[in-house]
């Protein structure tokens, strides 16, 4: 697989598990907030696709959306607003590749 490829997990929600934690986020939180969720990481994998399409990256800014939910900010305003924060704070630290 090549640098610019993405691997897409087979559950869509994959991406917002949190390494060393099995718990299922689908149980956790109502379908519209999931939407949202989803959403919110698009919106901010879109302003930066090149640099922002590793899954490395997307898990980052998941972990990120994932925090805010948690502290019942579920809205696609606060969700959002989460994403591009995290996005924001890993292109700063972008390496000379140009991927993070």
């Amino acid at each position: 697989m090549s640098d610019g490829e993405q691997t897409v997990p087979k559950n869509p929600c994959e991406i917002f598990s949190v390494e060393g934690e099995a718990e299922m986020i689908t149980e956790k939180f109502s379908e519209r907030t999931l939407a949202n969720m989803e959403i919110a990481l698009e919106r901010a994998c879109e302003r930066s696709p090149r640099e922002l399409s590793s899954h490395k990256a997307r898990k980052k800014i998941a972990g990120k959306i994932l925090q805010r939910a948690r502290r019942g900010e579920e809205t696609l305003t606060a969700l959002t607003d989460a994403a591009l924060a995290a996005s924001a704070g890993l292109l700063k630290k972008k390496p000379a590749g140009g991927h993070v």
